[in-house]
């Protein structure tokens, strides 16, 4: 009895060492998932305020840009040579303005007048993929 009374106490004893250790362990990892979780979240967080910064900064300044606008009609001159504008040529409605695309397949930017313009490309694959997902590549 005694015997069987000292292997239970040892197995005991050994079950507890094993256990103490595991939670010791366990202990570790939580406060290295801790540790990991405020650095990934304060990476995120700059990320998105760098993010947010740059895209902001684009959008209104790019825009609104002096240098972006000389640099449009810069090349708009060089594409198509020497243009002449008269008074006739700014007798436009107030509600005439241009919209902006960007094609991602031909890497182009598109000005134009036709709010909703759809390349042929686009409406040949729509028309073949009537009943699928439409995928637009070109940004509004």
């Amino acid at each position: 009895m005694l015997t069987l009374l000292f292997i239970l106490s040892t197995v005991v004893l050994i079950c507890a060492g094993l256990s103490i250790y595991w939670s010791i362990r366990s202990r570790r990892r939580y406060k290295l998932n801790l540790l990991l979780t405020e650095e990934l979240s304060s990476i995120v967080a700059s990320a998105k305020k760098t993010i947010e910064e740059k895209h902001n900064s684009l959008g209104e300044d790019l825009m609104q840009s002096p240098q972006m606008l000389s640099t449009i009609v810069a090349v708009f001159v060089h594409k198509y040579g020497d243009v002449r504008l008269s008074t006739k040529d700014f007798m436009i409605s107030d509600d005439t303005y241009v919209s902006v695309y960007v094609d991602t397949t031909t890497q182009e930017i598109i000005l134009s007048l036709n709010h909703d313009l759809v390349s042929e490309q686009e409406e040949m694959r729509d028309s073949l993929l009537a009943f699928g997902k439409n995928v637009d590549n070109t940004f509004h």
